[in-house]
């Protein structure tokens, strides 16, 4: 999905957040931040401190793959 436009709304519908959100399925809500912004870069900066912390301790670096559909499923795991 990564050559797909798409927006925070789209990736916390795909993720399942937006049906957590609004259980009974009338009125839909939209949530009040930027769910898919805020647990992505939350992810990303975790990602990036790990691989930094690795580079100082065994002289290697790591790939970090932080996508916003991927940082709401996870999150959606979590909650669930």
């Amino acid at each position: 999905m990564s050559l797909k436009p798409g927006h925070d709304l789209n990736y916390i519908a795909s993720s399942g957040i937006l049906k957590l959100i609004n259980p009974n399925n009338k009125n839909l809500q939209f949530p009040a931040n930027f769910l898919a912004d805020f647990v992505s870069a939350s992810l990303g900066i975790t990602g990036t401190l790990t691989a930094l912390r690795n580079r100082f301790k065994n002289q290697q670096g790591l790939i970090i793959d932080c996508s916003l559909a991927g940082g709401c499923a996870f999150l959606a795991n979590i909650v669930t």
